[in-house]
């Protein structure tokens, strides 16, 4: 098997496979496992945050930045009620441009064919009315694009749950369809005698005002999936499983993420328009030029130092000077490995609970 992916869930799972066997691509296969987990973790999950990290022949290295972001572009300030909405919570959405992005500029596959292959994969393990509204809704993404999400409604949507006039913090400003993700050339870390680790690069927090201390990232749960395909390309990818900050009635099972903290005064927040940074433990190992693995890992707490202590282990395993392992904290943690150690050789893939 030269062709593998690993995901957590089985729709996820199932989806990505049956992309590999209509001739996609691991990006392809990548996009397939986090829009079927995604349709099936929560209701805000599809408008949270996803981030692509790919390598090898075709791709470069790089990494598709589909952040959720802080609202409030080219609106004064409001002060912090006593009794904030739930919608002041609410991120503006970054998976699905990050969805988006990633496959105009790499996939391989038509959308629509990845899609359909997500429906079909969620409605075969999930009965729930509002999954399956979920994936009807990706479905619509699928044929139609940024079109398809104006015709459904979504950022009028959006606007009537948290918008300016209705109390919420959504400007006009924020609610641009046509903003895409960031696309990132990674920077590799040599750490041996051709041995490389790329990750994404370490974010920095940059709070509303400059004088404050810069608001702490939200402490959420992470999903991923790691893969490898038979041109060499290894990749790997994380979105949160995101609680709800407020529905969107006009469409059904979808709502807004909260991934800010509840604003209170004399607290900082985050600066309009800014990523709201959440983990992404996402690495590819490479050796003279060639990407042999990638790994990701799933769960809550200080995930990405967990990553670093899984990358120098591994690294020490094979005999490579790596930094020392950083301790940290995780709860329910896994990390999800697809390794291809020769060239031309089978892809193995594996979880191991932290």
């Amino acid at each position: 098997m030269r062709n593998a992916v690993l995901a957590q869930d089985p729709a996820g799972l199932a989806a990505s496979e049956a992309v590999f066997a209509a001739r996609g691509s691991v990006v392809d296969a990548l996009l397939a496992a986090a829009l079927a987990s995604a349709i099936r973790a929560s209701e805000a999950s599809l408008l949270g945050s996803l981030t692509v990290l790919l390598v090898g022949p075709g791709v470069g290295a790089c990494m598709v930045d589909g952040q959720a972001r802080a609202p409030g572009l080219g609106a004064k300030r409001k002060p912090s009620p006593e009794a904030p909405p739930d919608a002041w919570r609410a991120v503006l959405p970054g998976f699905l441009q990050g969805v988006l992005t990633t496959h105009t500029r790499l996939g391989t596959l038509k959308l629509s064919h990845i899609t359909r292959e997500v429906g079909s994969a969620v409605r075969a393990v999930d009965k729930r009315p509002e999954a399956r509204a979920r994936a009807r809704f990706v479905e619509v993404l699928g044929h139609e694009g940024v079109a398809g999400l104006e015709r459904l409604g979504l950022w009028s949507a959006l606007k009537r749950a948290a918008g300016v006039s209705e109390g919420g913090l959504f400007t006009a400003r924020d609610l641009r369809p046509e903003v895409p993700s960031e696309v990132l050339e990674l920077h590799p870390l040599v750490v041996g005698d051709g041995v490389e680790v790329l990750q994404p690069p370490k974010q920095t927090v940059v709070a509303q005002q400059p004088a404050h201390q810069p608001p702490e990232p939200p402490e959420v749960v992470v999903d991923v999936a790691v893969g490898v395909d038979h041109r060499g390309v290894v990749g790997c990818a994380c979105w949160v499983v995101a609680p709800t900050a407020a529905p969107l009635p006009e469409l059904e099972g979808l709502g807004l993420a909260a991934l800010l903290a509840p604003p209170k005064r004399d607290v900082p927040r985050w600066r309009p328009g800014t990523a709201v940074f959440t983990p992404r433990p996402l690495a590819v190992l490479r050796t003279q030029g060639r990407a042999w693995a990638s790994l990701a890992v799933a769960g809550l707490g200080e995930l990405e130092r967990a990553r670093d202590a899984v990358v120098a282990t591994r690294l020490s395993l094979a005999g490579v000077p790596a930094p020392e392992a950083p301790a940290y904290n995780v709860r329910d943690a896994l990390t999800l490995w697809a390794v291809s150690e020769l060239e031309g050789a089978d892809v193995r893939t594996s979880a191991v609970a932290l």
